[in-house]
């Protein structure tokens, strides 16, 4: 029973065609910020705010570039845009994947109006736009990051695809650049004794050599094909 609850997602709302779910794992993360510290729970909700308008901005590019998109899921380490299969176009991916970076720059932008005239505001208000502008300037800063599966290595893995025409090579090298800055998120969390950092540094590992391994074998499989087919009309 458990176990089905912290697997669950639940549809919130849609927007755009595009359904909207919260992981059980993040409603729960929430709920019990929300118990034991209010205040930092308004945080909460303003932060995960601006990851979903990330993840729309990653949405809307990819229906303008006639791609299918699936649904977004908010977890408590971010938002995953459920998007149909970037791979095979790098330009698709380069402008699909830094469109939701882009979001948070132009929230940045937006926040940095008000921020000239804080004097006339009362603290309150001041204090939101000043929490607002650090939250996307730090969302912009992460996910520029060349960090495989992050936007910012798969932004690399565009380049280099476009750049050599190989998409594997391309995913290897962006596999291993992300390798160092995971293993350096890992060794900042042992020396500050922060497990968040440990996590997100072997999960980001986890997930980099797993999409890795499923496209070298789906590119084996294409091989294969070809050979075969090759083989019948010969």
């Amino acid at each position: 029973m458990l176990g089905k609850i912290l697997t669950k997602s639940f549809k919130i709302f849609t927007l755009f065609d595009i359904p909207v779910y919260f992981h059980s794992t993040f409603l729960i993360m929430l709920l019990l910020v929300a118990i034991f510290s209010p205040p930092t729970a308004l945080l909460f909700v303003g932060a995960y705010t601006f990851v979903l308008m990330h993840e729309f901005g990653h949405c809307l590019a990819a229906k303008w570039c006639d791609l299918e998109v699936v649904s977004i899921t908010i977890l408590p380490f971010g938002g995953i845009a459920g998007i149909a299969d970037l791979k095979g176009d790098p330009k698709k991916e380069l402008l699909v994947t830094f469109a939701g970076p882009f979001v948070n720059a132009a929230l940045v932008s937006f926040f940095s109006i008000p921020l000239l005239a804080m004097g006339s505001m009362p603290t309150w208000l001041a204090g939101v736009v000043i929490m607002g502008w650090w939250i996307n300037v730090m969302l912009f800063v992460f996910n520029m990051i060349p960090c495989f599966p992050m936007d910012g290595g798969r932004i690399l893995r565009a380049i280099l695809t476009l750049y050599w025409g190989d998409l594997l090579r391309a995913t290897r090298v962006a596999v291993l650049v992300g390798r160092v800055f995971a293993c350096g998120f890992i060794g900042l969390g042992l020396y500050f004794f922060h497990i968040m950092w440990i996590v997100i540094g072997l999960v980001i590992m986890y997930l980099a050599e797993m999409e890795y391994r499923m496209l070298k074998q789906s590119v084996h499989m294409g091989d294969l094909e070809e050979q075969l087919q090759e083989l019948e009309e010969n």
